[in-house]
């Protein structure tokens, strides 16, 4: 293993990432009580850099998948690890592409298909999650759907909407039952009066074997962006308003107020810490934490504007991507130990990063583009006052 130190300087974005190999961490104890200026001086003093490499995963990709990538997990381990990403089909040459792909172990990636055998491609979907059984369910982004498979390569999709209909459908799991949380939502009565948009959601969905969902009322009407479960609750994150939801089983629902207008769309959690991004290309302040288990939250401020689209954890550090900073696709990411000091790191290359998970000791970053890419592992603090940005590159 080759440990490498992130230097936190900010280069031109189409600048790779600089690191340092060297043994040694480099840490800022007590970085709570620390000012970022002082955490960012002390990463600051790395010299000797060199750039740091993403490992492409996407290369056994099937030919002509032509796939807009929106989420990615993954489930199990080794050589029985499955690997999902999810998206949007793309038409190139008058060719369909497909929306969910798959793989096992570092195996080939694979097209999906429904139960039927008639593929993925007349569908799009904007999340997905798998709970502990290795069952998998998939979030449509149009027309009230699920799809859902128990080993990522067979898909069914079923209507859960009803004579109801609803989009953007965000997925999570307690690691038994499932949770779908549509981000927007037109109900029979509307449709019939006239109305032809989507409005605030005011229900979620439950199910524990993705084909069978039970309506579930939520306390108010939201646009929801994103729906998360740790530490024994679920959270639901609301776009453009100052109300959140938060459940411990998924069937009672109460609010959480105060919170800030943000186009929030990922949220994460380790170490006793909730934190969130947002789209936001005005201003920096574009991330949230909380340190109480999500009951109070505080606005954070990332190293750059942009639409950060995906947070993630491995448990001791928050990882966040982008895909675009002033309307243009961008190299840069950020990490922080503690959700309310971030430091950018850089990639090495440009992109329009959607998605980044953690799972099997590593990460693994989604572009929307077909493009995927993979660091072996990014490990970090002992304990959650240690700020020590090393990485563990190679395997």
């Amino acid at each position: 293993m080759k440990y490498i130190e992130v230097n936190p300087r900010t280069y031109d974005s189409y600048m790779p990432t600089y690191v340092k190999t060297n043994t040694d961490a480099v840490e800022c104890t007590n970085v709570y009580t620390q000012s970022r200026s002082s955490v960012t001086e002390a990463l600051d003093s790395i010299d000797k850099l060199k750039p740091i490499k993403w490992r492409n995963v996407s290369s056994a990709f099937p030919t002509s998948p032509w796939f807009d990538v929106e989420c990615i997990a993954e489930y199990g381990s080794g050589s029985s690890r499955v690997s999902v990403a999810v998206g949007r089909p793309k038409v190139v040459n008058g060719v369909v592409g497909c929306s969910i792909l798959y793989r096992v172990g570092s195996g080939n990636w694979r097209k999906a298909t429904t139960a039927s055998g008639t593929g993925t491609s007349n569908f799009a979907f904007c999340s997905v999650a798998c709970n502990d059984a290795g069952l998998w369910v998939a979030g449509g982004e149009d027309d009230s759907i699920v799809a859902y498979s128990n080993d990522g390569a067979s898909w069914t999709v079923v209507d859960y909407g009803g004579s109801d209909s609803f989009r953007y459908t965000n997925v999570a799991t307690d690691g038994t039952d499932f949770i779908i949380a549509p981000g927007e939502m037109l109900t029979a009565e509307q449709e019939a009066e006239g109305q032809e948009w989507y409005g605030a959601c005011d229900r979620v969905f439950k199910s524990s074997n993705g084909s069978t969902w039970t309506k579930v009322d939520l306390p108010g009407t939201e646009y929801i962006g994103t729906i998360h479960y740790a530490n024994n609750k679920y959270i639901i994150a609301n776009t453009w308003s100052d109300t959140w939801f938060e459940s411990a089983d998924g069937n009672t629902w109460t609010s959480i107020s105060g919170l800030p207008y943000k186009d929030w769309h990922s949220l994460a959690y380790a170490n006793g810490v909730w934190t969130g991004v947002a789209y936001d290309d005005w201003s920096k302040e574009c991330a949230i934490f909380s340190t109480d288990n999500g009951e109070t939250w505080q606005l954070a401020e990332m190293p750059s504007t942009g639409y950060w689209n995906s947070v993630a954890t491995n448990g001791a550090i928050f990882l966040a991507v982008k895909s675009l900073e002033n309307w243009a696709y961008t190299s840069t990411a950020a990490v922080s130990c503690d959700g309310e000091h971030w430091i950018q790191i850089h990639l090495n290359r440009l992109g329009n990063w959607k998605s980044v998970c953690y799972h099997d000791n590593r990460w693994i970053i989604a572009k929307g583009d077909s493009s995927m890419f993979n660091l072996a592992a990014l490990y970090d603090v002992q304990c959650k006052n240690d700020f020590v940005s090393s990485f563990i590159y190679g395997q």
